[in-house]
């Protein structure tokens, strides 16, 4: 089974009034339910074979860890573009990366990386990925050179513009 997809997923989200601090800053622990939030839009209307799988309830992924950078501020009101890929692909998990920019001007906000296992939730216990969950990930991970996610900031940041 090949499968040809962009390998970035891609939506627009909208910053609500209640996620902001009095001074209209977006809190920093709302940015991950922005990034996350994005990205199971992104599975729902991109990757049914996903969406089928998280849905069966037998296996699903599990975050084991999260780094992320908060690069500049996002407000009341902003437009934001949550982009999403995989850059790290193995037989039993995934490395996730979320980043999330301004709407209009592409200017970089956020960036996250989770590591997520794949887990039998019956026998609580980290397996491998079915033959065509394994295709899907190696047909549509990102390719980069970057092993930390600094590194991966600076390949991202040459398309970024000032605010």
């Amino acid at each position: 089974m090949t499968m040809s997809m962009n390998p970035r997923a891609s939506c627009e989200l909208f910053v609500r009034f209640s996620d902001c601090d009095p001074l209209g800053h977006l809190y920093n622990v709302r940015y991950l339910d922005y990034l996350f939030d994005g990205r199971d839009q992104h599975v729902a209307e991109n990757y049914p074979l996903l969406r089928d799988e998280m849905r069966s309830r037998q296996r699903n992924w599990v975050i084991v860890s999260t780094d992320i950078r908060y690069l500049a501020s996002v407000r009341h009101g902003d437009r934001v573009r949550i982009e999403s890929s995989l850059v790290n692909v193995e037989r039993h998990g995934v490395k996730l990366e979320i980043a999330m920019s301004d709407a209009a001007t592409g200017h970089l906000k956020s960036v996250l990386w989770s590591q997520l296992r794949f887990v039998d939730l019956e026998r609580n216990i980290i397996v491998n990925h079915s033959a065509p969950i394994q295709a899907f990930f190696d047909g549509v991970r990102l390719h980069t050179e970057a092993v930390f996610l600094d590194q991966r900031i600076r390949e991202l940041k040459p398309v970024n513009t000032p605010a």
